[in-house]
């Protein structure tokens, strides 16, 4: 069998290859709407197409998904979004491709717009969304639980060095807000100080300031640092956790140009209720939670959460090629 994973660059990505685990033992191959540098398990099986965000650059995703797939011939086409997953999903249906959609992580109270054009158009064969608020959004999908393994432990503080990533994330949008509230909090801090300021013009005057780390300079100092601010973001929130973390996180919002909708408050309210972040929007905020995180006052809560992982391989074992047209390949 044959699987092609469709995914925007991002948090979208970091959703999707959760389930490595399960459709790594199928023949596969990647679809992304952006150039970005890849793991090395993505080397050599990547197709890139043009990133559109809702125009008509589109309509030439459409003919670019078309070309790969016809050819490719893939028996499954599994998404978590965003942009390409609609003209992915409409190739697909035209050429008997089995369709897994599963709406972002991110989504909490209402479905993204990826979301409700798979679902209105029935551009899918089975849809999951991640939290129990959206069953009314999506009557013909069903509620399977998160992509993501929940935290397991966190690192103590004193095996870490004196050291504070601060990280925007990879979205194209600056955000200037965050690096300057976060360069105040810290104006004082005896600790070093490495920045990740992507697209974001605004330079921090002091500390070690990078416009994107390497991958593996990145994990390097995600692991060793003792303290990390990032944005909102579910891919920047989720590696952190997963490194043993619970993150200052600084959301975006719409109401300042720094993203299209209020999904990463969204999440910073859930995953505060979870015990997962510690939210900060000003530079009180930051400063108190760096505070409170070099003096081992934040602790992850290890809540137990449904998962969405077996469902996903019986959805795949339910449609492999000896299971839809009876022909042992």
């Amino acid at each position: 069998m044959k699987v092609a994973i469709v995914s925007s660059v991002g948090g979208h990505l970091s959703e999707v290859v959760q389930l490595r685990p399960i459709y790594e033992k199928y023949e596969h191959f990647y679809i992304l709407n952006d150039a970005k540098k890849l793991p090395d398990f993505m080397e050599g099986r990547t197709y890139f197409i043009k990133h559109s965000e809702r125009d008509l650059w589109t309509l030439y995703n459409l003919w670019e998904c078309w070309q790969i797939l016809a050819k490719e011939r893939p028996d499954v086409i599994v998404s978590t979004g965003a942009g390409p997953a609609v003209p992915a999903f409409m190739v697909a249906g035209r050429l008997g491709i089995f369709r897994l959609y599963i709406e972002s992580f991110c989504a909490f109270y209402r479905p993204t717009l990826t979301g409700r054009l798979i679902h209105a158009l029935r551009l899918f064969e089975k849809l999951f969304y991640q939290w129990p608020y959206l069953s009314g959004f999506f009557p013909k999908g069903s509620y399977e639980g998160i992509i993501y393994e929940p935290p397991r432990a966190q690192a103590s503080v004193a095996g870490r060095e004196d050291l504070v990533l601060v990280s925007v994330g990879n979205r194209r949008e600056p955000f200037p807000r965050m690096l300057r509230a976060a360069e105040e909090a810290l104006a004082h801090t005896k600790h070093r100080v490495v920045w990740q300021t992507g697209y974001t013009d605004y330079r921090p005057k002091s500390g070690e300031v990078h416009d994107f780390l390497p991958p593996e300079k990145f994990q390097d100092v995600l692991h060793r640092a003792s303290v990390v601010i990032c944005q909102a973001g579910e891919g920047s929130v989720m590696e952190a956790i997963h490194a043993g973390h619970l993150p200052i996180v600084f959301p975006r919002r719409a109401e300042h140009g720094e993203v299209l909708n209020d999904h990463q408050l969204d999440l910073v309210t859930e995953l505060s209720k979870l015990g997962w972040v510690r939210g900060a929007s000003t530079v009180a905020e930051v400063s108190a939670a760096v505070g409170d995180a070099l003096g081992g006052e934040l602790k992850i809560q290890r809540a137990p959460m449904p998962r969405l992982v077996e469902s996903v391989k019986r959805a795949l074992a339910g449609c492999s090629p000896t299971k839809r047209d009876g022909t042992v390949l």
